[in-house]
Order: structure tokens, then C-alpha cells, then sequence
């Protein structure tokens, strides 16, 4: 830790403010063949906010370490839609 001021600092940031790689899964892109983009952000929030510019009125799956988290709706302008996934049933 190093020291300001009487303050402790620690040396690296907490794993909470580390970044994490996202991936956004693109379907049904009419003559564009389904992608996946992978970005990294420091939280949930950032990566809604990325993946809601990149659905630019199109549907894609927001995915972190192999899990699927939502699906991300452009509605156009600054509105957009999150569908959660509830998983397979039977469980």
C-alpha cells in the first residue's frame, strides 16, 4: 500500500474495477452472416451501454465467461430493451 496524506492507497485497484472481456452475439442480420464481437468493460453498466451503440436496431445476446446474461434490443434513439434470460427450464 502506499501512503498520501495519512490516507492508505492500495497499490493496484480493487478486482472490482478490473475489466472484464464481454461478448455480444448478433443473429438474424439478414444478409450479414451472425457475428460475435468481444469487448472488454469494467462492469455490467459499461457493457449494457456498449452492446445498446452496438445493437443499433438489431438483437443480440450479452454473454460473460461462457454465460448468457440478456438479450440487448436497439429500439432507436436512446431507448433500448433487456430481455433476461431465465435459463433452460427444468431447473
Amino acid at each position: 500500500m502506499l501512503s498520501r496524506e495519512g490516507i492508505a492507497v492500495p497499490a493496484s485497484p480493487p478486482s472490482a474495477y478490473s475489466r472484464q472481456t464481454y461478448r455480444l452475439k448478433f443473429h438474424n442480420l439478414g444478409k450479414d452472416i451472425a457475428r460475435d464481437m468481444e469487448f472488454e468493460a469494467s462492469g455490467i453498466f459499461a457493457a449494457l451501454q456498449f452492446a445498446a451503440r452496438e445493437t443499433a436496431g438489431r438483437t443480440a445476446e450479452l454473454w460473460l465467461d461462457g454465460k448468457l446474461l440478456c438479450l440487448v434490443k436497439s429500439l432507436g434513439g436512446e431507448a433500448w430493451q433487456l430481455s433476461p434470460f431465465a435459463g433452460p427450464t427444468g431447473n
